[in-house]
């Protein structure tokens, strides 16, 4: 039986399905964003940066969604103390955010390198 101490707060909650939310959005990339783009980078017709060839492979975005699906994963462990269930569940939600920008940084590069080469 968990007690008070040992059980997710709303707060905890809201944080595990923000990222929970994320880590589709991650394995959804290469499915929705990824062909579109691809259209617009050949139709651009200029060398790609590494960043978008990285995030441009079916397997980058989709492996940080496997890292935070992990912690997430291990931050529903009840045989867990609280402290480390909310590490757990911070930490996955910083990975998911962070992975996130980089793919569509990454995603948007040569848009930006573009745009700022206009003049």
């Amino acid at each position: 039986m968990q007690t008070a101490e040992s059980r997710f707060t709303n707060l905890d909650w809201i944080g595990f399905v923000f990222t929970a939310f994320l880590t589709v959005f991650l394995f959804t990339i290469p499915f929705i964003l990824v062909p579109s783009f691809i259209e617009i980078f050949e139709q651009m017709d200029v060398p790609l940066p590494g960043i978008t060839l990285l995030v441009t492979k079916g397997w980058f975005s989709p492996l940080g969604g496997l890292f935070t699906a992990f912690l997430l994963i291990g931050a529903t462990r009840r045989r867990l103390a609280i402290g480390p269930r909310r590490a757990l569940v911070i930490g996955s939600l910083v990975l998911s955010l962070v992975w996130a920008v980089i793919c569509l940084m990454g995603l948007y590069q040569p848009i930006f390198s573009l745009a700022g080469s206009v003049k």
